[in-house]
Formats: structure tokens, C-alpha cells, sequence
């Protein structure tokens, strides 16, 4: 199953119904300008290196540290998973 879905859902179990939307559309946001700043990280690196090579360690670094977040408060359950 993919888990934009789920992540939408989530969103929306967390916070009152009456801010469904405003989370949504926060977490939509978000996913936007992580995009954009991806972009500009990459180009600066490339731009410092002067090759492609060494933006592979930009996402494995990106990807790590994402990873690392979210286990970080692993305290916290999600309703999506209770149901």
C-alpha cells in the first residue's frame, strides 16, 4: 500500500476534525519545500564538485536522517495503526 494515503490519514486522525484540512494541506507543503531544497542541495553539490557522483551521498545522507526522525520519538502511536 503506499503510504502517502496512510500519512494523509494520519494527519487527519492527529489533530481536531475542524483542522483536517489545514494539516493536510501543512504536510502537502512541506513535502513541496523538502523538494525544492533537495533540488538546491544537489546543485550546490554539484556545483562545488563539479560532478553528479557525490549528490548519491546527499540522498543516502537525506534518507538517513529522515529515517532517524522519525523512529526518534517512537513514544507517540499513530489511530491509523490501532484500527
Amino acid at each position: 500500500m503506499a503510504g502517502y494515503p496512510l500519512l494523509i490519514a494520519a494527519a487527519e486522525d492527529t489533530v481536531h476534525a475542524s483542522q483536517a484540512a489545514k494539516a493536510v494541506a501543512m504536510l502537502m507543503m512541506m513535502g513541496n519545500l523538502g523538494g525544492v531544497m533537495m533540488v538546491l542541495l544537489m546543485q550546490s553539490v554539484k556545483g562545488l564538485t563539479g560532478s553528479w557522483m557525490p549528490t548519491g551521498w546527499v540522498l543516502i545522507i537525506a534518507v538517513a536522517l529522515a529515517t532517524f526522525l522519525v523512529f526518534l520519538d517512537s513514544n507517540k502511536k499513530c489511530n491509523v495503526l490501532k484500527e
